[in-house]
């Protein structure tokens, strides 16, 4: 909701129109509108044409009269449907709320308060649409866009230059799942060993989430190498997932499944659900869902992520380069992983952590260890990465770039801005980085300094108490 107050601030008049009584005002327009609009057209309709006046007719009916009754009747639809948005919304409701507690008695009375209830349980329009984006490298780094790009240099750059392998997956609504384990994430940061007086985001946050054997995985260069290494490396682990619980059938069987998909709407995942059992069904969805979600944020939005955009797409692209030229020629998923499980680049950890090392070759690395895990199709081995992903999302959210989640509030907002807003109440602004500086391709760039930064009381401009 705090959310949805700071996309009506700065996209909508409603803040200003409410502030000064406005929804009050555009009743009586309503009103006033739909009175004259009904006294018009009751004296068009009396009105008969003479015989030299100029009109369409068609077969008897006047055409003219009833272009006049659709505009009468669509201009009184637009000022009624201004009126419900004013009405009904949030700062509406504020407003009602806060009359009713600080008038007078009088005010406080049973009808008083069915009307605050009615009002509050309407809900028009919602700001937040509730999804999360997703992409999968390993479904898209062979994407070219010859179409796409054809259009952005035809039309001289006006239309955005597509991005090589960044085909964009469906987005989802954040499931039930996801969030109860945010939620847990934030209870255990908020009374585990950080404290309550924390005023930035540890570092070692996800670095714990995983065992020893893999703790090397979470020391990487930037957080795009990060992002990039156990994205992959987790849909290594689904594809295995998905080669354990995939039923045998037989080719009618298979073709009728096939045509029975593509009538109905196709789950977001690999795996069928409905073969996974409970605890590694739960951890299985939040593992993917935040998994291809910061690939996502990483491809389309890497402004919201703390590497510089420059870094992010470099390290994009030279990963989209080589995973081309290892895995050009796999037509399936299942030949993807046996090549990247066949990729050199050492086979110790040491090594795997070895800073020369490209990304496939840190993800061949790590993505072997977790296949060869005897925990990873069991609960255990899928709750780890969950754990990780919750955790390194929550990591990633705190910033002072408000110009940045600003600027797709339009759109209704992403999933992560719902934890920058969370950490900005709290006064979390930062993390603990181990430097200043990240690197790519051999170049050292300075970390994005805050174009603007989000006011100390809050990122709302309505001032609240927060516990």
């Amino acid at each position: 909701m705090q959310v949805e107050f700071l996309t009506d601030y700065y996209y909508t008049r409603i803040p200003i129109g409410v502030w000064y009584g406005y929804p009050l005002i555009k009743f009586v327009t309503l009103v006033v509108t739909v009175v004259f609009g009904c006294l018009l057209a009751f004296d068009v309709h009396k009105t008969e044409p003479q015989e030299d006046d100029l009109y369409h007719s068609i077969k008897g009916v006047n055409v003219d009269r009833i272009i006049t009754y659709v505009l009468l009747v669509s201009i009184s639809m637009k000022e009624g449907w201004e009126t419900i948005l004013y009405m009904l919304s949030d700062w509406t409701k504020l407003v009602v709320i806060c009359r009713y507690v600080e008038g007078s008695w009088l005010l406080r009375n049973r009808l008083a308060e069915r009307i605050i209830l009615l009002l509050c349980r309407s809900n028009v329009v919602m700001r937040w649409h509730n999804k999360m984006g997703q992409y999968n490298i390993l479904e898209s780094f062979s994407y070219k866009p010859r179409v796409k790009q054809a259009l952005h240099y035809g039309t001289l750059h006006m239309i955005k230059k597509p991005i090589e392998g960044g085909k964009v997956g469906k987005k989802i609504k954040s499931f039930q799942e996801v969030k109860q384990s945010i939620v847990d994430a934030l209870l255990s940061i908020n009374g585990g060993n950080h404290g309550n007086q924390m005023n930035s985001m540890p570092s070692s946050l996800y670095t714990e989430q995983v065992r020893n054997d893999y703790r090397w995985a979470s020391r990487q260069e930037t957080f795009s190498h990060l992002i990039l290494v156990w994205h992959i490396a987790t849909s290594m682990c689904e594809i295995q997932l998905f080669e354990h619980t995939r039923p045998e059938r037989s080719c009618l069987n298979s073709f009728l499944h096939k045509l029975k998909t593509c009538w109905t709407q196709p789950h977001p995942f690999m795996v069928d659900l409905k073969s996974l059992e409970g605890g590694t069904r739960s951890h299985y969805i939040v593992a993917n869902s935040i998994s291809r979600y910061c690939a996502y944020l990483l491809v389309f939005v890497p402004e919201l992520l703390p590497d510089h955009v420059i870094v992010s797409e470099q390290v994009f692209e030279g990963t989209i380069s080589e995973a081309r030229n290892i895995l050009g020629g796999c037509h399936s998923l299942e030949s993807v992983l046996e090549k990247l499980k066949s990729v050199e680049g050492g086979a110790t950890q040491m090594e795997g952590n070895d800073p020369e090392r490209t990304i496939v070759q840190k993800v061949a690395i790590l993505g072997r260890e977790l296949l060869a895990d005897p925990e990873m199709n069991t609960e255990n081995g899928w709750k780890m990465l969950a754990d990780f992903w919750v955790n390194l999302l929550l990591y990633l959210a705190p910033s002072r770039m408000m110009e940045d989640h600003k600027s797709h509030l339009f759109e209704g907002g992403e999933f992560i801005t719902l934890f920058w807003a969370l950490f900005s109440n709290c006064g979390i602004f930062d993390r603990t980085d181990e430097g200043n500086q990240v690197r790519a391709n051999g170049i050292v760039i300075q970390e994005r300094e805050p174009v603007n930064q989000v006011p100390e009381s809050g990122v709302v401009p309505v001032q609240s108490r927060t516990r």
